[in-house]
Parts: C-alpha cells; sequence; structure tokens
C-alpha cells in the first residue's frame, strides 16, 4: 500500500481562554472549584479545564490522517519523535499531534514541518523493520533481491502481496484495488505458503 499522510490544522473546538474561568467573586475550597469545572480527558490523564484551555495558545496541534490502522505500535512510534509534545487517537485512521508552540518572537524549540517529515519516514521505517524482520530466514542475497522488489512495488502500487518460497524465488501481485482477481491470486499465495512455507510479505500493515 502507498502509505499517506494529510496534516490537517487543529482547531480548539472549545475556544475558551483560563481568564474567562477566573472567579471575580469570593473563592471557594479548592475541592468545591474542581468539582465545578469541566474535566478534559487528555494523553496525561483527566485535568481541569483551565490546565488544558487555549490549547492553540499553549500547543501547536495537527491532525494525521493516514490509510492505514492506527496501532499502539504506530503510536509509540510517533510518541518517541523528536519534537513531539502529545499524542492522541482519534479515530482508527485518524490522531491528534501535538508539538511545542512557537511564541512571538522566539526562536522556535522544533519546527513541526520537519517533525511531521521524521514521523512519516519512522513510520515507513517500522513498516519496513517488520518486514525485514520476517527475510531473516534467508541468505543475504535473497533479502537484498526481495527488498528492491518490495521497495519497487510499493512506490507504485496501492495493494500488493510478495511471496517469497523457501528456495529464494518470488511471485508477486498488486492491483489498484481489492478486486477478485487480486483476492483470488492472494488466496492462492496463502494457501501455498502454508503448504510449503516462505514468506508472505504484504502492503497491509498489522
Amino acid at each position: 500500500m502507498i502509505k499517506k499522510f494529510v496534516w490537517e490544522l487543529w482547531v480548539d473546538p472549545i475556544g475558551l481562554k483560563v481568564q474567562e474561568y477566573e472567579l471575580l467573586a469570593e473563592e471557594p475550597p479548592i475541592e468545591k472549584q474542581l468539582q465545578n469545572l469541566p474535566i478534559m480527558h487528555t494523553p496525561h490523564g483527566p485535568l481541569p479545564l483551565p490546565e488544558y484551555s487555549g490549547a492553540s495558545d499553549r500547543f501547536e496541534f495537527w491532525i494525521l490522517h493516514t490509510n492505514f490502522d492506527i496501532t499502539p505500535k504506530i503510536m509509540k512510534v510517533i510518541e518517541k519523535t523528536r519534537g513531539v509534545d502529545s499524542v492522541d487517537p482519534v479515530t482508527r485512521y485518524r490522531m491528534r499531534v501535538g508539538f511545542p508552540r512557537t511564541f512571538k518572537g522566539e526562536a522556535p524549540i522544533f519546527k513541526t514541518t520537519q517533525t511531521k517529515h521524521l514521523i512519516q519516514h519512522d513510520l515507513c521505517d517500522l513498516f519496513h523493520f517488520e518486514q525485514d524482520q520476517q527475510l531473516q530466514i534467508f541468505n543475504l542475497d535473497i533479502v537484498r533481491k526481495a527488498r528492491e522488489v518490495r521497495d519497487s512495488i510499493d512506490k507504485n502500487n496501492e495493494y500488493w502481496v510478495l511471496y517469497i518460497l523457501p528456495n529464494g524465488q518470488m511471485d508477486v501481485v498488486t492491483s489498484a484495488t481489492m478486486d477478485d482477481p487480486f483476492i483470488d491470486r492472494v488466496g492462492e499465495f496463502t494457501a501455498t505458503h502454508h503448504m510449503a512455507g516462505g514468506v508472505l510479505i504484504t502492503s497491509e500493515v498489522d
């Protein structure tokens, strides 16, 4: 699968500032204040809204849209990427990524555009690393050839399956869509793999 990444600037749906919660009258005990404050759930646990309000003033959030499942493993990779403050899963194919906010007149701590490129690079590396681990049963020449074939078809096809037989022979099926001929051919690969062994590498991400 050709991995797709689309970044969309996140807009604070609440849009409230901390000052709007300032108490002008006599302040009740802190326990009472917290009971009356709305709570927002964050990657770091539930926080009173004043600690997280005006989020667009404190952080730079972007929604990352993908065409592959956002798994816990993918979340961990992004969390460890240099320049990422926080990661929140939104849906199966979307997540919200927080970056350090650059304040007016100050040099940026991290360049958001560079960090986004790092995320995409790290995720593609993750997919290839997991595939490369499967190839360790073969000798180095077969591994190199399999990588070359994999990289070539991955750049130009939406769906593909590469089957490497135990003797090193390879067969490939590609398609722009999950049509019946593609599914039937993959079924043949799978049946042969169960009987003869070898390795199946696919465009789909586990």
